[in-house]
Parts: C-alpha cells; sequence; structure tokens
C-alpha cells in the first residue's frame, strides 16, 4: 500500500498548460469553515487548490452532513457539474486556510476543448474517482474494519503531509469523520486506533491521529489491523530515528 494512493490533476497536467489554465481565472482564499461551493448550487466555476485542504460533504435525506472525502493540493473541484450543466452534488468547505485558482466555467469549457490533454486528463480525474468509489464499496464487502480504517488513514496521510518527503503526519480528522469516511461505526474506529497505538504505529490527540513514521506505519499497519496471528508482535518505531520494524515472533 502506498501513500501516494493517486496523482494529483496538477501533477498529470504539463506544466505549460497548466499556468495557461491557472491564467484563466483568477487567486482565490478561503477561511477555515468558508464554502468553496455548496450542494444543490449551479455548477459555474471550478477550482483548483493551491495550498490547504477542503472537505467533501453530502446532505442525507435527514439534512446530516457526511463527509464523502478529503482533497489537498493540486486538484480540481467541481468539474463535472460545469462540464454536465447540472446542480453540484456536494459540499466544499476549507478546512483550514485554503488557497486556489477560481475558473469561470466557459473559460474552463474552452480551455477544455482547445487542450485535449488537459481534456484527457479532466476525464481520467472522474475515472480515478469513480473507482475510488467503487473501491471503497467493495471494501465494505470484502474489508474488514480494521483494514478500511488503515486504508483511510494511508489517504488521508498522503492528503495532510506537508510534503512528499514527511516523515510525522498529522491527520486532523476526529473519530467520528474517519468512521464517515471508512463506513463503520464510531466505536469500531475507537478500538483499532487504540491498537494502533499499542503497537506505536499513531498517537492521538484531541480532534486528530498523528502518524509518528509514515514510512513504518505503511509497512506494519495493514498487518495489524487485520489482526493476523503473526501481527501481535509487530511494533512500530513512534518516530525513531532508527526506523526498523519489530517483529519478536514468539515460538
Amino acid at each position: 500500500m502506498s501513500a501516494n494512493l493517486y496523482a494529483r490533476f496538477c501533477d498529470r497536467v504539463s506544466q505549460p498548460e497548466l499556468t495557461q489554465l491557472f491564467r484563466c481565472g483568477h487567486s482565490a482564499r478561503y477561511r477555515a469553515g468558508q464554502p468553496l461551493m455548496g450542494e444543490g448550487e449551479p455548477g459555474d466555476y471550478v477550482v483548483i487548490i493551491r495550498s490547504g485542504q477542503v472537505k467533501v460533504l453530502a446532505r442525507d435525506g435527514r439534512g446530516n452532513d457526511h463527509l464523502l472525502g478529503v482533497r489537498g493540493p493540486g486538484e480540481l473541484l467541481g468539474e463535472m457539474a460545469c462540464i454536465e450543466d447540472r446542480a453540484r452534488s456536494a459540499t466544499v468547505l476549507a478546512h483550514g486556510q485554503v488557497t486556489g485558482v477560481k475558473i469561470a466555467k466557459g473559460a474552463f469549457l474552452d480551455f477544455v476543448v482547445r487542450h485535449p490533454r488537459t481534456a484527457l486528463e479532466v476525464g481520467r480525474q472522474a475515472m480515478i474517482r469513480l473507482r475510488a468509489v467503487e473501491r471503497r464499496q467493495t471494501q465494505l464487502v470484502s474489508r474488514d474494519v480494521g483494514t478500511r480504517l488503515v486504508r483511510v488513514l494511508a489517504e488521508m496521510a498522503a492528503i495532510f503531509a506537508s510534503g512528499p518527503d514527511a516523515r510525522e503526519v498529522e491527520i486532523p480528522l476526529s473519530h467520528d469523520e474517519l468512521a464517515q469516511l471508512a463506513f463503520v461505526a464510531k466505536v469500531s474506529v475507537q478500538r483499532k486506533l487504540r491498537l494502533l497505538r499499542e503497537r506505536r504505529l499513531v498517537t492521538t490527540r484531541y480532534g486528530k491521529v498523528v502518524v509518528p513514521c509514515l514510512s513504518c506505519f505503511l509497512h506494519s499497519a495493514m498487518a495489524v489491523a487485520e489482526g493476523g496471528k503473526s501481527s501481535n508482535a509487530i511494533m512500530g518505531c513512534a518516530g525513531s530515528t532508527d526506523c526498523r520494524l519489530t517483529r519478536a515472533f514468539s515460538p
């Protein structure tokens, strides 16, 4: 399992075309909790995130918001509503301070028509997200609670990491939010996080989970989550400068 679960939109578009695309819009800043776009609103612009993270939420029939995902720098938001000329299917809120480029629908669609390679990447992004939904649906049947939670933590660690070489990663999401992303009960998240803490793979603070060593987490956590026979002896390094997995198997 890799922390780089999928390439960001900006990583897949050539730098010259990306620079031209940015020029089609204007810089935008959002404070924590401010909406970038709202569910049910017309899809009349897109936003490309330059810095910060956003939460994607949808409201159920009882008026409750559910966290569908988190997006970070380099991601394109709102393109499907523009292309399909329909209302937005979700709300996007700034998780903290966010900067981006806001591009009006007409300018965005005109650019896509004139730049087939960028158009291809827009379509590829739609397929990547569709496969992500399908993968999660499959995991509901084929994966246990621990495995689903670990995959969510790995995905969130990739999004919240300060850079490609980051070792310690702080994931500022509550147990409720992690439960929504993993499609499990909150009590199950608490139980599995306790196990990961005991194995020194994570620490928990109010409203956040800290991965002290991302490399150690990615190599160890899945075995711990699945609860196999050998997982009882797997320990993380807890951020030690000597990152070596401890596998002291019982005889």
